[in-house]
């Protein structure tokens, strides 16, 4: 994917005003990922992860270590997103969410089952995640807004314009984060935009991902699975090893801006730590 898709200065005009000196195109969802996935229930993917993490030999544990550290380096220091360099990114201060929708929206908001993601992800990070109807105050926007909109996101003077073309008419989603760029690491302001137009089974897999994805590991990759981060399945509830890489992530034991070279063998010792308690 080519790098800054997504126009940093002219987006502020568009769906997300308030996201200046955009920094990070983080992740997406195509209608071709996600319509043929494999479905996968909440219940069935935690018996899959729990059958996973209950190894019965060493080797066994140290082949469910290696699998997870190799999926937390992927998803969070993979350059399939345009990153330039290989820092440890996730918030600092917690997130306040508003979601809204295009005025053209007839469903009904799933407000429910987002506040039930945002309570998952703060019980994983320690942050405290509220929701504002402020749209002017809120740090995280999400919005639901049919896909021909989507198209209104001019690409940056540098993307080709039919890749980019092809980028737009296949995402069911999108999401974006960035942070001050004196404190490298730390997000502090975010965007998701949910196809409106879209089997609503497909938002609600876009939907998770996309929340999961901002607070800092914006890859995909299928070193286990089922996992939410493996373009192949398509869930609607993280995995114990998907909510092993996000505790992992927010783990006091790392911090913002730490390199790849450094974290990972920090993030090796909190996956054995949290394999090892299950």
């Amino acid at each position: 994917m080519a790098r800054t898709l997504i126009s940093r200065t002219l987006i502020s005009r568009t769906l997300f005003g308030f996201l200046l000196s955009l920094g990070v195109a983080f992740s997406t969802s195509t209608l071709s990922d996600t319509v043929h996935r494999n479905g996968v229930s909440a219940s069935s993917a935690q018996q899959a992860s729990v059958a996973m993490l209950r190894p019965t030999a060493r080797a066994d544990q140290n082949a469910a270590i290696d699998a997870l550290v190799n999926q937390f380096d992927d998803v969070v220091f993979g350059q399939e997103h345009g990153k330039i360099d290989q820092i440890i990114r996730r918030w600092q201060v917690a997130p306040t969410v508003a979601v809204f929708a295009a005025p053209s929206y007839k469903g009904k908001l799933p407000f429910a089952i987002i506040r039930g993601h945002l309570d998952s992800i703060s019980q994983l990070t320690g942050l405290a995640i509220n929701q504002t109807a402020d749209l002017k105050t809120a740090t995280l926007r999400l919005g639901y807004y049919p896909r021909e909109d989507f198209a209104k996101l001019p690409a940056s003077p540098d993307a080709d314009p039919e890749h980019y073309a092809r980028f737009i008419q296949n995402s069911a989603c999108l999401g974006l984060a960035a942070g001050a760029t004196d404190q490298p690491g730390d997000l502090d302001r975010g965007a998701i935009l949910i196809g409106a137009d879209i089997d609503e089974a497909v938002q609600n897999h876009c939907l998770l991902e996309e929340l999961v994805q901002i607070m800092g590991l914006p890859n995909d990759a299928c070193h286990y699975r089922p996992s939410l981060f493996c373009e192949a399945d398509y869930v609607y509830a993280l995995t114990h090893e998907d909510r092993i890489l996000l505790k992992t992530l927010y783990d006091s034991r790392l911090s913002n801006g730490m390199q790849r070279a450094e974290a990972l063998p920090i993030a090796r010792s909190i996956i054995a730590d949290l394999i090892l308690d299950h």
